[in-house]
């Protein structure tokens, strides 16, 4: 009966070392799905902070899309005005241009009389220093200068 007994101790050991072999291998594997839940854990807060440092990026990108698309609408705003004003401008040049034209043909044709008036004064001139009175040239200057 001690054999017995013994065989019965022995295998009783030999089932706790079994399930203490066991229970060991079932702590290891928790200790790893510790170690992953603790990796995971990081993983989850290195997201979180990457998260919310794009979320800060979005808004702060959202901001000046904003700004940039006012900046556009009054680039376009003073675009258009620039265009106005030139336009304007064109038609005050071309009006002043026009307004240049006519004083230079006003000064021609005063010229031109001028010179005629001139031309009259210098025969006038000649054919009385050379004792001429009757200069031909006289009575059709008179007639012409008066005519004009």
């Amino acid at each position: 009966m001690l054999v017995f007994q013994f065989t019965c101790v022995s295998y009783l050991l030999f089932l706790f070392l079994l399930l203490f072999q066991e229970a060991d291998a079932i702590i290891d594997e928790l200790k790893d799905q510790v170690d992953a839940a603790l990796g995971a854990e990081e993983m989850v807060e290195k997201l979180t902070d990457t998260n919310l440092e794009l979320e800060e990026k979005l808004t702060t990108m959202a901001e000046t899309v904003a700004d940039l698309e006012v900046l556009r609408d009054l680039s376009e705003e003073q675009e258009e005005l620039r265009m106005e004003v030139e336009h304007d401008l064109r038609e005050e040049l071309d009006m002043s241009l026009n307004s240049v034209r006519l004083v230079c043909v006003c000064v021609c044709a005063c010229t031109c009389v001028l010179v005629n008036y001139i031309l009259y004064v210098c025969v006038c001139v000649l054919c009385k220093s050379t004792n001429n009175m009757d200069c031909p040239l006289e009575l059709g200057c008179k007639a012409s200068y008066v005519q004009k």
